[in-house]
């Protein structure tokens, strides 16, 4: 690791913080703006993760999570913020793929399955907690 992973000042964990934060929370408040910032939280996940290690970029994941989170539900698109974080095991399973030395297709299809199943939950919990299932509404 280098200097600004082992020993950051307050203005860095700002940053990170700030982006983690931004990356979760643009696409919900503005999705036709910020729609694309879907497509990169996999590889903001991966990215954290591979450059700073599970300790330090996990934390800074938890953390601009959790204020994604908070500012979510101040600006009623907490539902935007959980839809974003489904796609979160994806980037864990390809930053674990490198750290063991997986080939490029076996991550992807790794990849693909943890997206697929926390989909699936997603969807599951929702429509048990809405009463309909999401499907119907995509079509809409």
């Amino acid at each position: 690791m280098n200097q600004e992973a082992e020993n950051p000042d307050g203005k860095t964990i700002l940053k990170h913080l700030l982006v983690v934060t931004g990356a979760l929370l643009l696409p919900g408040l503005q999705r036709s703006v910020f729609g694309w910032l879907y497509v990169v939280v996999p590889l903001l996940v991966f990215y954290y993760l591979c450059r700073f290690g599970s300790h330090v970029g996990g934390r800074y994941l938890l953390h601009g999570t959790l204020l994604a989170l908070l500012a979510g539900l101040t600006l009623q698109v907490a539902s935007e913020v959980m839809l974003i974080l489904t796609l979160f095991p994806t980037g864990f399973i390809l930053a674990r793929s490198v750290v063991q030395g997986d080939a490029p297709a076996m991550a992807g299809l790794k990849g693909f399955i943890a997206l697929s199943v926390s989909w699936l939950l997603f969807s599951g919990m929702y429509a048990i907690t809405a009463g309909n299932h999401p499907y119907p509404m995509l079509l809409q």
